[in-house]
């Protein structure tokens, strides 16, 4: 069995459980603004499921829209739990079609990959909080 956290933005996500390539459980919940809660809603998500961590095979993460913040820390977490168990592990980040059309050729990929590589957090649109726009006003003499 495999299990999924799909992000749909900054806000709102959803834990899947798939066995044989179909959905079998899924929760729903709410990511608040000041707080990350992604490990003890994994956890709720688990005991509601009645399975353990050490019987899950591999791990998808799919994120739809958020910052690169939350996308920073959800991978670090999901790293973290995956090489703890061995477990493979792959993403989608900033994903465009609905995640359903998608989630089939993610669960081929997650079939091929046998141990734990860490993810790589990626962000999909340029920085720019470092590059002023504004023009200097001085000059540096050498």
């Amino acid at each position: 069995m495999n299990i999924i956290l799909n992000i749909l933005d900054r806000n709102n996500g959803t834990w899947y459980l798939v066995e044989e390539g179909s959905i079998v459980k899924d929760y729903s919940f709410v990511m608040p603004r000041d707080k990350d809660t992604i490990l003890l809603e994994l956890d709720t998500f688990l005991k509601h499921s009645k399975i353990k961590l050490k019987d899950v095979k591999g791990i998808i993460l799919g994120v739809k829209e958020t910052s690169l913040v939350q996308v920073k820390v959800i991978i670090g977490i999901i790293n973290t739990i995956a090489w703890n168990f061995n477990i493979p592990v792959i993403s989608k980040l900033y994903y465009t079609k609905p995640f359903e059309e998608i989630l089939p050729s993610l669960i081929k990929q997650l079939s091929k990959e046998k141990k734990f590589k860490p993810l790589i957090a990626k962000y999909k649109h340029k920085p720019n909080i470092t590059i002023s726009k504004k023009k200097p006003t001085f000059s540096i003499i050498k």
